[in-house]
């Protein structure tokens, strides 16, 4: 397997931490700047457009077969590393690139969706990044962790919403999402 040099990636499970410590990471790479390289935070499923059809399936917003859902992030990680200032061109001019999940994850997801081979399949050309940080925490304290966070958004959409004079009752789901999304981005 090819190592892609300047690529790290954090993997847990979901809630194990690992957005919030590449977010303490960017935030040292910012004050420390002069000193660093630059620094460049990424995350899988990407913000592309293959990326949001996958994000589109996992809210069950649009019914895909698994293996379907399993080729999409194969084809979103291709255009993640080669597509135009992807991973490798960035890492190749000298970035340090941390990805928020990245190939364990698929292999993991896909892979009991789909069967091992397949998600192998998939992914067995893609490089490996030259640093993989693995977030082992305990599965209950994960999902405490992740429905913490969530209770406390939606309470903050909620505010959001009566700020706008407006009931969560009475918006449209689409709305909704949106003032999550708005929210989501909020430290």
């Amino acid at each position: 397997m090819e190592i892609l040099k300047n690529f790290v990636v954090f993997e847990g499970l979901d809630g194990s931490g690992t957005t919030t410590q590449i977010g303490i990471l960017e935030d040292f790479f910012q004050k420390n700047r002069s000193s660093l390289p630059l620094f460049y935070k990424t995350f899988e499923p990407t913000n592309g457009s293959i990326g949001k059809i996958i994000r589109s399936a996992l809210r069950k917003e649009i019914v895909l077969a698994p293996k379907t859902i399993a080729m999409l992030f194969a084809a979103d990680r291709n255009e993640h590393i080669y597509g135009p200032e992807g991973i490798a061109e960035r890492c190749g001019r000298g970035e340090l690139v941390v990805s928020d999940r990245y190939l364990p994850s698929s292999l993991v997801y896909q892979g009991i969706t789909c069967g091992d081979g397949f998600a192998e399949l998939l992914n067995r050309d893609f490089p490996g990044p030259e640093l993989l940080l693995f977030f082992d925490i305990d599965p209950e304290q994960a999902l405490g962790d992740s429905c913490d966070k969530f209770i406390s958004r939606f309470a903050r959409v909620e505010k959001a919403a009566l700020d706008q004079g407006r009931r969560l009752e009475d918006m449209p789901l689409d709305e909704m999402e949106d003032l999550y999304q708005q929210v989501k981005l909020e430290k």
